[in-house]
This record gives structure tokens, C-alpha cells and sequence, in this order.
């Protein structure tokens, strides 16, 4: 449970420093700002794809601080990623997004 835990923290502290590039069922890419690479680098943020069930390739592309994230729909949802970033930013769809994080990683 720690492990999941430790991601679900991980996941959310990155969400307020990242948006969204371009999203297509399956692949979504994210800029991250200064701030998020000061939080996670791009290896831990790499090491997320270990510890997420779903996800099948990070490619993270540090001059240009974006992240290339390849996923299962059927196993992550198109909306978990759009409500991820979303919680960021809003603190009330935090819990939501935590609660649906403990789902796919139990």
C-alpha cells in the first residue's frame, strides 16, 4: 500500500505542472513546467510507468519538457487523465482522482 500511495502523491504533485499538448485515446502528451522538473525529474517521472498498471511506454523529452505517455484506454480511461490535470488546479476533484488512482492500481 505505501507504493501506491507514494505514486498516487507523485501523480498529484506533478498534476499542477503539467498541461495538456495533445490527447488521442491511448496516447496524451504533457508539457511540464520548470517548477514540476524541480519536483520530479524525468526519470522518476519515467518510473511512474513502472508503478502504473496501464501504462505502456513513457517517453520524456527533456529540451522540450514534455512527457509522451502511451496507455491502455481500456485500463486508463481517457477522462483519468483529463481529471488528473484538472486536480491540480482544484483541490476539490483531488479526492475523486485519488479514489479512481487507488482503483486502477489495486
Amino acid at each position: 500500500m505505501k507504493d501506491i500511495e507514494a505514486t498516487i502523491h507523485s501523480l498529484l504533485r506533478l498534476a499542477p505542472h503539467a498541461r495538456v499538448l495533445r490527447h488521442t485515446p491511448g496516447n496524451i502528451r504533457l508539457q511540464i513546467s520548470m517548477t514540476g522538473l524541480g519536483l520530479l525529474n524525468m526519470q522518476e517521472i519515467k518510473s511512474l510507468g513502472d508503478k502504473l498498471e496501464g501504462i505502456l511506454s513513457i517517453t520524456p523529452r527533456l529540451l522540450s519538457r514534455s512527457v509522451d505517455i502511451e496507455y491502455d484506454p481500456d485500463r486508463l480511461p481517457y477522462d483519468f487523465w483529463e481529471s488528473l490535470i484538472t486536480a491540480g488546479s482544484n483541490p476539490q476533484e483531488r479526492e475523486h482522482v485519488m479514489e479512481s488512482i487507488r482503483g486502477i492500481l489495486a
